[in-house]
């Protein structure tokens, strides 16, 4: 796997998941680093490549290796987000709730 086009050429059952972490981890952290900012990036980028590994006998070969790495990263990123606004809703909300009930026991 010295270039790209040769990665592309391969069924993943093929290839050595080593060399596939080293061809495409740092175009992966890139990507994930625009999209979620450098503080998250390297944690999702493993999170990524375990789902790849994990998921590596689904791979059908109907697109390239790369598309179907990046519809993974772009699905983990997807699902981190939601975490995240969803986590940030409950902290709103907790907050707003003790805000409320402070207040009320300061009135009395």
């Amino acid at each position: 796997m010295s270039n790209g086009k040769e990665s592309e050429s391969f069924p993943l059952a093929q290839t050595n998941f080593e060399n596939l972490y080293l061809a495409f981890w740092p175009k992966i952290h890139r990507y994930v680093t625009r999209l979620v900012g450098s503080q998250d990036a390297e944690d999702l980028t493993q999170e990524i490549f375990i789902k790849v590994e994990q998921a590596a006998a689904t791979f059908r070969s109907e697109s390239k290796l790369s598309t179907w790495i990046y519809r993974i990263a772009t699905n983990a990123v997807t699902i981190d987000k939601m975490r995240s606004a969803s986590h940030s809703r409950v902290n709103k909300k907790t907050i707003i709730a003790v805000i409320n009930l402070v207040s009320n026991f300061l009135r009395y």
